[in-house]
Protein backbone atom coordinates (compact mmCIF):
# COMPACT_ATOMS: atom_id res chain seq x y z
CA UNK A 1 0.00 0.00 0.00
CA UNK A 2 1.28 3.33 -0.79
CA UNK A 3 1.74 5.49 2.27
CA UNK A 4 0.70 9.24 1.85
CA UNK A 5 0.08 11.00 4.88
CA UNK A 6 -2.15 14.62 5.05
CA UNK A 7 -0.39 15.78 8.24
CA UNK A 8 -2.79 18.44 9.68
CA UNK A 9 -2.30 20.80 11.53
CA UNK A 10 -5.53 23.02 13.35
CA UNK A 11 -4.27 26.21 14.93
CA UNK A 12 -5.78 29.37 15.66
CA UNK A 13 -2.63 31.14 13.83
CA UNK A 14 0.24 30.78 15.52
CA UNK A 15 2.15 27.31 15.85
CA UNK A 16 4.90 26.75 18.21
CA UNK A 17 8.57 26.59 16.80
CA UNK A 18 9.27 23.32 18.28
CA UNK A 19 6.16 22.18 16.79
CA UNK A 20 7.86 23.71 13.27
CA UNK A 21 10.87 21.73 13.76
CA UNK A 22 9.47 18.54 14.46
CA UNK A 23 7.12 18.82 11.15
CA UNK A 24 9.77 19.72 9.39
CA UNK A 25 12.18 17.18 10.73
CA UNK A 26 9.48 14.46 10.32
CA UNK A 27 9.35 15.47 6.17
CA UNK A 28 12.96 13.93 5.94
CA UNK A 29 11.19 10.33 6.53
CA UNK A 30 10.28 8.35 3.19
CA UNK A 31 6.53 9.02 2.94
CA UNK A 32 4.58 11.22 0.92
CA UNK A 33 3.27 14.15 3.25
CA UNK A 34 0.57 16.86 1.96
CA UNK A 35 1.34 19.23 4.54
CA UNK A 36 -2.67 20.65 5.91
CA UNK A 37 -2.13 23.71 7.89
CA UNK A 38 -5.69 24.82 8.92
CA UNK A 39 -6.51 28.19 10.40
CA UNK A 40 -9.43 29.40 12.34
CA UNK A 41 -10.97 29.94 15.33
CA UNK A 42 -12.91 26.58 15.93
CA UNK A 43 -10.75 23.35 16.18
CA UNK A 44 -13.27 21.11 15.69
CA UNK A 45 -14.10 22.86 12.16
CA UNK A 46 -10.08 23.07 11.21
CA UNK A 47 -9.96 18.96 11.70
CA UNK A 48 -13.19 18.67 9.31
CA UNK A 49 -11.45 20.66 7.04
CA UNK A 50 -8.51 18.91 7.10
CA UNK A 51 -10.11 15.77 7.04
CA UNK A 52 -12.10 17.29 4.01
CA UNK A 53 -8.58 18.04 2.29
CA UNK A 54 -6.82 14.95 2.74
CA UNK A 55 -9.57 12.96 1.23
CA UNK A 56 -9.38 15.27 -1.69
CA UNK A 57 -5.86 14.97 -1.92
CA UNK A 58 -6.27 10.98 -1.59
CA UNK A 59 -4.21 10.07 1.37
CA UNK A 60 -4.16 7.08 2.90
CA UNK A 61 -3.70 8.76 6.39
CA UNK A 62 -3.98 11.78 8.65
CA UNK A 63 -1.38 12.80 11.18
CA UNK A 64 -2.89 15.08 13.55
CA UNK A 65 -0.44 17.32 15.28
CA UNK A 66 -1.74 20.49 17.23
CA UNK A 67 0.09 23.74 17.08
CA UNK A 68 1.57 23.02 20.25
CA UNK A 69 2.87 19.60 19.89
CA UNK A 70 6.42 18.77 19.80
CA UNK A 71 7.81 15.10 18.85
CA UNK A 72 10.58 13.12 17.75
CA UNK A 73 10.45 12.82 13.88
CA UNK A 74 10.69 8.91 13.80
CA UNK A 75 7.38 9.14 15.86
CA UNK A 76 5.22 8.80 12.37
CA UNK A 77 7.15 6.25 11.51
CA UNK A 78 6.30 4.14 14.65
CA UNK A 79 2.85 5.54 14.63
CA UNK A 80 2.69 3.82 10.77
CA UNK A 81 4.45 0.69 11.75
CA UNK A 82 1.62 -0.16 14.12
CA UNK A 83 -1.03 -0.48 11.03
CA UNK A 84 -4.10 0.64 13.19
CA UNK A 85 -6.82 2.36 12.04
CA UNK A 86 -6.59 4.93 15.19
CA UNK A 87 -3.56 5.28 16.67
CA UNK A 88 -1.95 8.52 19.06
CA UNK A 89 1.04 9.17 20.43
CA UNK A 90 0.78 10.13 24.99
CA UNK A 91 1.18 13.86 26.17
CA UNK A 92 -0.29 15.17 29.17
CA UNK A 93 -2.54 18.44 29.48
CA UNK A 94 -1.00 21.72 29.97
CA UNK A 95 -2.06 22.28 33.54
CA UNK A 96 -0.76 20.69 36.78
CA UNK A 97 -0.53 18.21 38.67
CA UNK A 98 0.67 16.37 35.17
CA UNK A 99 -2.03 14.11 33.90
CA UNK A 100 -2.56 12.09 30.68
CA UNK A 101 -4.23 13.04 28.07
CA UNK A 102 -6.24 9.90 27.93
CA UNK A 103 -9.22 8.41 28.63
CA UNK A 104 -9.07 4.54 29.83
CA UNK A 105 -11.49 1.44 30.59
CA UNK A 106 -11.94 0.20 34.23
CA UNK A 107 -14.66 -2.15 34.86
CA UNK A 108 -16.72 -1.40 32.32
CA UNK A 109 -16.22 2.23 33.33
CA UNK A 110 -14.47 4.91 31.31
CA UNK A 111 -12.02 6.92 33.57
CA UNK A 112 -9.53 9.47 33.19
CA UNK A 113 -5.90 7.75 32.85
CA UNK A 114 -3.34 8.59 35.51
CA UNK A 115 -0.21 8.46 35.50
CA UNK A 116 0.84 5.78 37.08
CA UNK A 117 -1.66 3.59 35.45
CA UNK A 118 -0.16 3.61 31.99
CA UNK A 119 1.66 0.67 30.98
CA UNK A 120 4.73 1.20 28.78
CA UNK A 121 3.64 -0.86 25.56
CA UNK A 122 0.83 0.16 23.00
CA UNK A 123 -2.63 -0.07 24.62
CA UNK A 124 -6.62 0.16 24.03
CA UNK A 125 -7.75 3.06 25.25
CA UNK A 126 -11.47 5.39 25.41
CA UNK A 127 -10.18 8.57 24.42
CA UNK A 128 -7.32 10.10 23.62
CA UNK A 129 -5.75 13.47 22.53
CA UNK A 130 -6.00 14.07 18.92
CA UNK A 131 -2.70 16.51 18.96
CA UNK A 132 -0.06 13.62 17.91
CA UNK A 133 -2.71 11.09 16.03
CA UNK A 134 -2.35 8.91 12.78
CA UNK A 135 -5.94 7.98 11.47
CA UNK A 136 -6.38 5.94 8.67
CA UNK A 137 -8.77 7.76 6.02
CA UNK A 138 -10.82 4.91 5.60
CA UNK A 139 -12.09 5.81 9.20
CA UNK A 140 -13.98 8.31 7.82
CA UNK A 141 -15.80 6.49 5.17
CA UNK A 142 -17.88 5.07 7.95
CA UNK A 143 -18.76 8.15 9.96
CA UNK A 144 -21.55 10.54 9.61
CA UNK A 145 -20.24 14.67 9.86
CA UNK A 146 -19.38 16.02 11.94
CA UNK A 147 -16.76 13.74 12.71
CA UNK A 148 -15.29 16.22 15.89
CA UNK A 149 -18.75 16.59 17.97
CA UNK A 150 -18.95 19.27 20.89
CA UNK A 151 -22.49 17.92 21.00
CA UNK A 152 -24.00 14.80 21.52
CA UNK A 153 -26.95 13.71 20.64
CA UNK A 154 -29.04 15.15 23.30
CA UNK A 155 -27.22 18.02 22.89
CA UNK A 156 -25.12 18.14 26.08
CA UNK A 157 -21.66 19.10 25.67
CA UNK A 158 -18.92 16.45 25.13
CA UNK A 159 -15.60 16.68 26.79
CA UNK A 160 -13.77 18.25 23.86
CA UNK A 161 -14.29 17.44 20.04
CA UNK A 162 -11.03 15.17 20.71
CA UNK A 163 -13.05 12.60 22.51
CA UNK A 164 -16.55 13.75 20.63
CA UNK A 165 -14.18 11.51 17.48
CA UNK A 166 -13.22 9.11 19.80
CA UNK A 167 -16.86 8.37 21.00
CA UNK A 168 -17.97 8.55 17.43
CA UNK A 169 -15.49 6.17 15.80
CA UNK A 170 -15.95 3.75 18.53
CA UNK A 171 -19.73 3.61 18.34
CA UNK A 172 -18.49 2.87 14.94
CA UNK A 173 -17.30 -0.30 15.67
CA UNK A 174 -13.33 1.03 15.82
CA UNK A 175 -10.47 0.90 18.23
CA UNK A 176 -8.13 3.60 19.77
CA UNK A 177 -4.68 2.87 19.99
CA UNK A 178 -2.28 4.89 22.07
CA UNK A 179 1.68 4.21 22.21
CA UNK A 180 2.99 5.71 25.21
CA UNK A 181 6.20 4.89 24.71
CA UNK A 182 6.47 7.53 22.43
CA UNK A 183 8.14 10.99 23.43
CA UNK A 184 5.37 13.13 23.02
CA UNK A 185 5.09 16.94 24.27
CA UNK A 186 2.50 19.04 25.58
CA UNK A 187 4.43 23.06 24.91
CA UNK A 188 3.57 26.12 26.97
CA UNK A 189 5.17 27.55 29.59
CA UNK A 190 6.61 24.20 30.92
CA UNK A 191 6.70 21.14 28.68
CA UNK A 192 3.47 19.23 30.02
Amino acid sequence: MDIKIGVGVPNYGTIWIKTAVSLMEMMRLPYEFFPIFQYGAYISQNRELIVNRAIEQKCSHILFVDHDIQFYPVTVKFLVEHDKDIVAGLYNYRSMPIRPMVKVYDKGKIIDGKKEDIPYDMFKVAGIGMGCCLIKTSVFEKLEKPYFPMFDKKGGVVTSEDIGFCEKAIAAGFEIWCDPSLDVKHLGDYEY
